[in-house]
């Protein structure tokens, strides 16, 4: 199943957004990785500093954003979703008391296109309390194509998803599912929606686990066979081992009478040596009696 998002109604989005896109929308082009130094400034000078690192990213940036202020940092080996996590729930107070929280939410892509990150900054009154009205409604997308392929029927998803609802109180929840796409899409509260979000990456658990047994098979079989050849592997190391063993205690064998030989050589050069001078003594004797 592919992997679960969660985004902020796009309709809500005014003419003042922002909208950062640079780089070629491909949803491969999101996992690449990349370092980052950045000097300073506002959240909105950050987003841009990430999308030129990463070389691509659709952000669209609501208004207060870039009265967030950004520190100085070095990112080692990140990507562009987690270099925008960074801002998520990142606050920053004024001296009139009032401070600014960022948000992050993010719309996935129904096709092979790249993800559209949404910054929003939402601006606060501490002398006045957080507001008291009931809790803000979110709108959760989900990919439900895997689910479906696996034979889970859209029905049964309904049922489950309607009957989690009924145990789960909180914000009324409207929930649609567009059969084209194998998208589910629901606005509700965030606590509901956090709980079908567990529901369904609980469903796809249970539906990646339905190959297991015949996958535990072959990778049993499979070692079984490596270990098989590891022990004709072993054997025959140790048979070659004894083969080497022989050879050498051979080559020793030779070279001690290689040596002895030589040895022998030296005493016949000598013997040799004495027996010429012997024989040239008798002759010159020889000449003398003459």
């Amino acid at each position: 199943m592919h992997r679960t998002h969660s985004i902020c109604s796009l309709a809500s989005a005014c003419l003042s957004t922002c909208l950062v896109a640079t780089g070629p929308a491909s949803a491969q082009s999101a996992a690449k990785m990349f370092d980052l130094s950045f000097d300073g400034g506002t959240a909105t000078e950050y987003i841009e500093a990430v999308c030129q690192a990463a070389g691509h990213g659709n952000v669209l940036i609501r208004p207060n954003v870039d009265l967030i202020t950004i520190e100085p940092l070095e990112l080692k080996g990140v990507d562009l979703e987690t270099s925008l996590r960074l801002l998520d729930d990142m606050s920053e107070a004024f001296a009139n008391g009032k401070y600014v929280e960022l948000g992050l939410n993010w719309v996935p892509s129904a096709g092979d296109g790249e993800v559209i990150y949404k910054i929003t900054a939402d601006l606060h009154d501490p002398g006045r309390g957080r507001p008291q009205h009931a809790a803000p409604l979110v709108t959760r997308v989900w990919s439900v194509t895997d689910l479906i392929e696996g034979g889970i029927k859209a029905t049964d998803l309904a049922a489950a998803i309607d009957n989690l609802l009924d145990l789960h109180e909180g914000a009324p929840a409207d929930t649609r599912f567009h059969e084209e796409t194998g998208l589910l899409m629901i606005r509700t509260g965030v606590d509901r929606a956090s709980a079908i979000e567990s529901l369904l990456f609980e469903l796809n658990g249970s539906l990646n686990t339905t190959g297991v047994p015949e996958a535990l098979d072959e990778s049993e079989a499979e070692v079984t066979a490596a270990v098989v050849q590891m022990n004709d592997m072993t054997n025959a190391a140790a048979e070659w081992k004894m083969k080497a063993e022989f050879f050498r205690s051979q080559i020793d064998s030779y070279q001690q009478e290689l040596r002895e030989l030589r040895q022998a050589k030296m005493e016949c050069e000598s013997l040799l040596s004495e027996y010429r001078m012997r024989i040239a003594e008798l002759e010159h004797n020889d000449r003398k009696e003459d």
